[in-house]
């Protein structure tokens, strides 16, 4: 049999996609239909269901005059993970974001079958090393639609550092990936040794929701606020329909107007014709002068944050801006000039753009595809022909790249020859400058030996002819194999983000940690949490897996609510396996595993059941709500406010460190950004607003951490002050308790339970007692002197809040609560009644922030 290897690698990108193909030993891009290295990643339908696909599709959506006449998208990318559906109104066509990207793959291999002459059935598909799961798995549909029928993926800071190792003469380096793409920022630590190179287990960082897209959204948002100046265009939204293709246009015209920048102090941000009509009719013309300096402020914090990510991946890997040789860019939005003049500023590191930052992980794919063999669903195995009886049929094992200049090959031979004996090899390199010499075979027709590679230094391929004889030296069988790259600048792709299983009481096991070489496998020992009865549709096991979010300090959080979810294995009662009742409690094995390509694929063996239950994790729809995002950044607003003050009164280096970050990155107004874009419709403003959020709850959670001790010290000096004679003696035990724990935050965490104890009796309760009573006497018709003390109740539940709320009541807060409590009690019968309905209201373990937020927002106030 003969070995054949894929040659093809696919750069699907969200605004631009390249294809490339191995010629020979040496890659090279194959060029779009209108002669270009990449093709924009857009596709367009007129009213007759015409496809217009690339710069056609782009021409298509820039010069359409009526929004019947067809309609056209570009960044579905952002989506392709998602459940998002893209309508082509005009031709009555709805399709997904991997039906879009099919289209798309499906014309790049249209132009290498144009020029190759054959149909690929495999290429190298290549996908950010920050890509959800969720995003891989629909990169892999897409490929799959648009006839490919293997699809293997490589990161792609690792194929843009393979295109850099392939003609780089550095013997001992550190390389820096710097790739911004349209949809995603991907910074990767590359270790070179000898020409051969590494990515550290620290080694991957970035921003899956970081790009050229981001940086059009701002440009957008800045001329519609100019454009509603002079027209009615309130209701100009991504989502409002009346308006889909006009917002595709504008979108547009901002991305030209940003490339025109790069190059330019000045652009103009220009739709032919008429936008749209706005809501009293009035033609909208789009001519807006937009100047660099400006859109420089725009995208400032983006170009932050990007900073801000090569920082962190120095921080956890030791290393300096000093330490590191070149700084590789990497994706076409690294031509701004903004952006390569905050990286050169900030870090001091070598800016090399030796390569297109357009097609180099095009080029890095087709390189690592020349290493992948294709498997037989992809090609026809070839088989040595037998030429007579006495023939042999020949197979060959071996690698397709070495890091040494020899490599051992192994052959097996078949057929009657073979009993015959005598047989010998011979393995003859192409360029006639090294032979094995005829070797015998074994009577089982085994051999191996070493073969000497080509050595100059530099990547190359050497190749040999493997021929079988007789013992009269008659050929029996010839094979142009083995074909050996050396040497060859590989790296092992390695897991981005940490895999986890959720537990209870929102904790973690991280299974697959960050940094782990792929593919990997493990598994845990876990026990059920729930009765799973036999036969029971009711009943189901849920083992949910997690993907790590990196919060904004750089690290991954423990806890379960700071990841993000991506799959869960379902076991179910009325499951043929589930022979029996599985009790609480029970045993339960879970293995995960991740291949080269990321695929995720989930075990759990029950040893009950002496059963096991397998899933392939698949892209599953964001089950969250937009209130609920909004709800969790509230709280967390209120818990970095108390942070802060915190800070203030005791100092501490961790947290004024994060504190900056935090506000530097402009984290909060950022997300209000997100979550006002989001409220409009905006898909991908949705998903980003839910994974900052994440970031932004990790890091809070870590500096609660830090903050534990203090905190806890001012509880105590809080609640010392509003202590009766009964409470003093308890108070005095926890003190010895908090001073007995040390650092151990497990007990740290019991003395602040305790302290929260006595501190909800002491001082919230009052708060709570009076906000209640404002429910409760809201509802019923007040005498004058009724109507008076609410107000006074009123005033003084604001003035607290406005000193900070209940955590800095005062015992003369205190005592005030106390007594208007009582006031309002005897100023009215039926308060008792009304109180006891309204406590029957409140939600079963609600927390103390759940009862404010519903006690304040049903009384009104």
């Amino acid at each position: 049999m003969s070995k054949r290897f894929i040659s093809i690698g696919i750069d699907h990108g969200t605004t631009n996609s390249c294809i490339a193909v191995m010629d020979g030993d040496r890659p090279r891009v194959v060029r779009s239909f209108t002669g270009e290295d990449v093709m924009p990643s857009a596709v367009y339908i007129d009213k007759r269901g015409r496809r217009f696909i690339g710069q056609a599709a782009l021409n298509a959506m820039r010069t359409r005059m009526r929004p019947e006449d067809g309609d056209g998208f570009s960044r579905y990318k952002l989506s392709i993970g998602q459940d998002r559906r893209y309508e082509f109104k005009a031709s009555q066509q709805v399709m997904t974001a991997p039906e879009l990207g099919a289209v798309v793959i499906g014309e790049l291999l249209r132009c290498y079958r144009e020029e190759m002459g054959e149909q690929p059935k495999a290429a190298v598909i290549t996908v950010p090393a920050k890509f959800e799961h969720s995003a891989c798995d629909g990169t892999r549909t897409a490929a799959r639609l648009a006839g490919l029928v293997e699809y293997p993926q490589i990161q792609e800071p690792i194929a843009a550092a393979l295109a850099y190792g392939f003609t780089s003469k550095d013997e001992r380096a550190h390389w820096m990936v710097f790739d911004l793409g349209g949809g995603t920022l991907d910074v990767s630590l590359v270790r070179v040794r000898g020409g051969q190179l590494t990515i550290p287990e620290e080694g991957h960082g970035g921003d899956p929701h970081l790009g050229g897209s981001k940086f059009d959204r701002e440009l957008l948002a800045w001329v519609v606020g100019e454009l509603q100046k002079r027209y009615a265009l309130s209701s100009f939204t991504e989502q409002n329909p009346t308006y889909t293709n006009s917002w595709s246009s504008l979108h547009l015209a901002c991305e030209e107007a940003k490339i025109q920048l790069s190059d330019k102090k000045e652009a103009i941000i220009e739709v032919v014709g008429v936008l749209c009509k706005d809501e009293q009719g009035k033609p909208v013309k789009v001519e807006v002068p937009i100047e660099r300096a400006q859109y420089e402020k725009m995208i400032e914090a983006d170009v932050e944050r990007a900073v801000h990510s090569c920082q962190v991946l120095l921080e956890k890997n030791h290393l300096t801006p000093k330490d590191v040789d070149r700084l590789i860019l990497v994706g076409g939005p690294t031509k701004t000039p903004y952006v390569r003049q905050a990286l050169a500023e900030r870090l001091g590191i070598e800016l090399d753009a030796s390569i297109d930052p357009m097609t180099a992980v095009a080029i890095g794919a087709a390189l690592h595809a020349a290493t992948v063999e294709i498997g037989d669903q992809a090609a026809e195995r070839v088989v040595v022909p037998v030429s007579d009886p006495n023939g042999v049929a020949l197979k060959l094992q071996y690698e397709s790249k070495s890091d040494i200049p020899t490599h051992c090959v192994i052959g097996h031979v078949e057929g009657p020859a073979v009993a015959q004996g005598g047989l010998t090899f011979e393995i003859r390199r192409s360029d006639g400058l090294w032979s094995s010499m005829p070797q015998p075979i074994d009577e089982a027709g085994d051999f191996s030996f070493d073969v000497l590679l080509i050595d100059e230094g530099k990547p190359k391929q050497s190749s040999f002819t493997t021929v079988i004889k007789d013992r009269s030296g008659r050929v029996l069988a010839s094979l142009d194999e083995p074909q050996i790259w050396y040497p060859f600048p590989g790296a092992a792709p390695r897991l981005a983000n940490s895999l986890l299983i959720a537990l209870k009481d929102n904790a973690t096991d991280k299974l697959l940690p960050h940094g782990a070489e792929l593919p990997v496998r493990k598994s845990g020992h876990y026990e059920t949490t729930k009765l799973i009865r036999k036969g029971s549709r009711e009943d189901i096991l849920r083992i949910p897996v997690l993907e790590g979010i990196n919060d904004l300090l750089g690290e991954e959080n423990s806890q379960a609510d700071c990841n993000f979810h991506i799959g869960t294995l379902k076991i179910l009662g009325s499951d043929e396996r589930v022979t029996h009742d599985l009790p609480e409690g029970a045993e339960l094995e879970v293995e995960l595993y991740q291949d080269e390509s990321r695929k995720i694929s989930v075990r759990a063996y029950v040893p009950l059941l002496d059963a096991d239950f397998e899933a392939t994790l698949s892209s599953e729809p964001l089950a969250w709500d937009l209130k609920a995002v909004q709800w969790r950044f509230e709280d967390l607003k209120e818990e970095l406010d108390r942070a802060e003050k915190l800070e203030v009164l005791r100092p501490n280096l961790e947290v004024a460190k994060a504190l900056e970050v935090i506000d530097r990155l402009q984290v909060v107004a950022g997300l209000e950004k997100e979550l006002e874009r989001a409220q409009q419709g905006e898909p991908e403003a949705r998903h980003r607003a839910f994974r900052r959020i994440l970031e932004l709850a990790g890091a809070i959670h870590r500096i609660r951490g830090w903050q534990q001790k203090a905190r806890i010290e001012k509880r105590l000096e809080d609640l010392t002050g509003v202590a009766g004679p009964s409470e003093t003696k308890d108070l005095e035990s926890i003190r010895k308790q908090f001073q007995d724990a040390g650092g151990d935050s497990k007990k740290l965490g019991e003395v602040e339970q305790a302290l929260d104890d006595m501190d909800r009796h002491l001082r919230r309760k009052p708060y709570f007692d009076l906000l209640i009573d404002l429910w409760a006497l809201g509802g019923l018709r007040v005498s004058p002197y009724q109507h008076e003390l609410f107000n006074r109740a009123d005033a003084l539940i604001k003035k607290i809040d406005a000193k900070g709320g209940k955590e800095v009541l005062t015992e003369a807060d205190i005592a005030e609560l106390i007594a208007l409590h009582e006031k309002l009690v005897q100023a009215h019968s039926d308060l008792f009644t009304r109180r006891e309905k309204v406590l029957a209201e409140l939600p079963q373990g609600a927390s103390d922030a759940d009862l404010a937020d519903i006690v304040k927002a049903r009384s009104g106030r």
